[in-house]
């Protein structure tokens, strides 16, 4: 009854071995470190944008601004960040860009644009990006998330 309340200290160097020691923990936090790393490069720049455009959306005549190269590519393919303006349904001016890969526009050729009802500060031209890499770069999900998973068995494992 009254073991509940008592508080025991845990020397740090039980927590350590708890977290560290062990095959599957460190293999677990070094295939999670790497796999952050890939994280934060690529997946932070996936374009999941299917997800808002999957609704009704306004498709509206643009005109490009600028084109430049990126310094990521695709296959050894540049990828290209394409600037346009147009003229969203109340009658103001907005601007935005799209990524393609392998493909850059002239400066003045007109685009179509598309962007959900209401939300033309969220467009892009038809068939392109919001982003600078696709969906599939999601992929790289899969290594931080085996790394956790070598982590909580070794941590469930640990006696």
């Amino acid at each position: 009854m009254y073991l509940n309340n008592i508080k025991r200290e845990v020397p740090v160097t039980v927590w350590v071995n708890i977290f560290f020691g062990g095959f599957a923990n460190q293999f677990g936090w070094i295939f999670f470190g790497f796999g952050m790393i890939f994280f934060w490069i690529f997946a932070l720049n996936a374009d999941v944008s299917f997800l808002v455009f999957s609704g009704e959306n306004t498709l509206v005549q643009g005109m490009v601004t600028d084109s430049r190269e990126t310094s990521a590519s695709v296959n050894e393919t540049s990828v290209y960040e394409n600037h346009y303006t147009f003229i969203d349904d109340r009658e103001k001016r907005v601007k935005g860009f799209s990524y393609a890969t392998g493909r850059w526009l002239e400066e003045g050729e007109p685009v179509m644009v598309e962007y959900p009802v209401g939300k033309p500060y969220y467009s892009r031209i038809q068939g392109m990006r919001r982003k600078m890499f696709g969906p599939a770069v999601l992929l790289v999900l899969i290594f931080p998330l085996a790394g956790l998973a070598f982590l909580l068995f070794g941590l469930m494992s640990t006696n």
